[in-house]
């Protein structure tokens, strides 16, 4: 059985480790975007991202508490994987129980597919994509 992450997540900090994730993997759902790769070190890490566009201070505080509270719910054993999660204007009139499970669904889904991309073979980045014509 998966181990619960005991108390808060750990963050990413620095502006840099947000920047780099925005080019990763990108899974949706009602309430936030997902953003995904392995990370660099043994545990994962979450960012979150909410911006001004979707409500003032104070509402912009609530929805980045209700995701640190539903990523704290995650299963995290053996999840070498950073995340940022993007909030959207829904992430407030999302009941508390849904917003988790959809969190949980798109992290899995993460999960499986970086695990799957990494084990898949790449070709060399010196191989030309298709062969030279005569």
């Amino acid at each position: 059985m998966a181990e619960l992450a005991p108390g808060p997540v750990p963050t990413l900090k620095r502006r840099a480790e947000f920047v780099k994730l925005s080019k990763g993997l990108r899974r949706s759902a009602r309430a936030f975007s997902l953003q995904a790769m392995p990370a660099a070190e043994a545990q994962g890490r979450f960012g979150f991202t909410v911006t001004k566009k979707v409500g003032k201070a104070t509402e912009r505080n609530r929805m980045r508490r209700r995701l640190k509270a539903a990523a704290a719910t995650l299963p995290v054993a053996g999840a070498a994987v950073d995340v940022v999660l993007v909030a959207r204007r829904e992430c407030l009139s999302q009941p508390f129980a849904e917003l988790s499970r959809d969190l949980a669904e798109q992290f899995a889904a993460a999960r499986r597919r970086l695990a799957d991309s990494s084990a898949a073979p790449r070709r060399p980045a010196d191989t030309p994509s298709q062969p030279a014509r005569p």
